[in-house]
């Protein structure tokens, strides 16, 4: 498993330099901010029978993770009739489909169930400029990352990846919320528990950020 798709700020190549500041044992694994997933295929693979609390106050992402969950079918249904219409084109009907669909996305995406939306946007993302996010004015202050190098060959998208999540993200607690009422909704913070957090997370007064230690 890997993460799902690229995510500027993400730590996945980073994770070796990390190596000495992760816990060796944990109970359950509490992630604020998801992003891309690396951090969390670093855990999951570390133990995947702990409990998991994943989270991210981008409520877009999230959706694409809850749809993988819960309503994969018809995720990869819709991102299966994108990639066919996409693969055979040129780079110039590519660069067209991508700017089309993001328009679309950004304009009429009430038609479509939170599925498709989730799928439309996963399927913009693995073509989108290098894991960049960007909300403009012009895209209705949503999705607005430009076209990427539109080199793929025979696949956008890994099944096999999205098989995987499928699978691990049953295990897992998801929520949508900033970070203080991410931690608070975490129902309890065992002693074994991992609470991944960096200085960049963290507000400019620390004490603004209390994290509630409930005991057994």
């Amino acid at each position: 498993m890997k993460p799902l798709f690229m995510w500027a700020g993400g730590k996945n190549k980073m994770l070796k330099k990390y190596t000495n500041y992760l816990p060796e044992q944990f109970d359950s694994y509490i992630e604020p901010f998801l992003g891309g997933g690396a951090m969390f295929v670093w855990a999951y693979k570390k133990n995947p029978e702990a409990t998991f609390f994943l989270n991210d106050a981008n409520e877009d992402i999230m959706r694409i993770y809850q749809s993988i969950r819960n309503d994969v079918g018809n995720f990869l249904t819709t991102l299966d009739k994108y990639q066919e219409d996409f693969l055979p084109l040129s780079k110039p009907e590519r660069k067209k489909f991508y700017y089309a669909l993001r328009q679309e996305h950004a304009y009429n995406y009430q038609k479509w169930t939170a599925t498709e939306e989730a799928a439309t946007l996963y399927f913009l993302m693995k073509t989108g400029f290098n894991g960049i996010w960007q909300i403009n004015k012009n895209t209705n202050g949503r999705f607005g990352t430009p076209s990427g190098l539109l080199n793929q060959k025979d696949k956008v998208y890994d099944l096999s990846n999205i098989e995987e999540w499928h699978r691990a993200l049953q295990s897992c607690t998801l929520t949508q919320w900033i970070i203080q009422a991410a931690i608070n909704s975490v129902p309890q913070v065992a002693l074994h528990s991992w609470i991944r957090l960096t200085a960049a997370h963290l507000p400019n007064t620390a004490s603004t950020l209390t994290i509630k230690n409930k005991k057994k």
